[in-house]
């Protein structure tokens, strides 16, 4: 993807409360349990970036994410 092209927007409903949702996407810990274990830092504030690699089978996907 380049810094052009739209931005990939997902939607999705959980069976949860809105807590916990946000927890899971805000919490370095709670991210690490649900879906980014080898997130080395999260913070959520504008300007934090952070780096890691996600491993599926034999492919490897470096992944950057800022709060912008």
């Amino acid at each position: 993807m380049n810094t052009t092209d739209d931005p990939v927007i997902i939607t999705q409903e959980f069976a949860a409360p809105l807590e916990t949702v946000w927890s899971a996407i805000t919490e370095v810990a709670q991210m690490r349990h649900w879906f980014l274990g080898s997130i080395p830092a999260f913070e959520p504030r504008v300007g934090f970036e952070t780096e890691f690699i996600v491993e599926v089978q034999d492919r490897i996907f470096p992944d950057r994410k800022s709060v912008v």
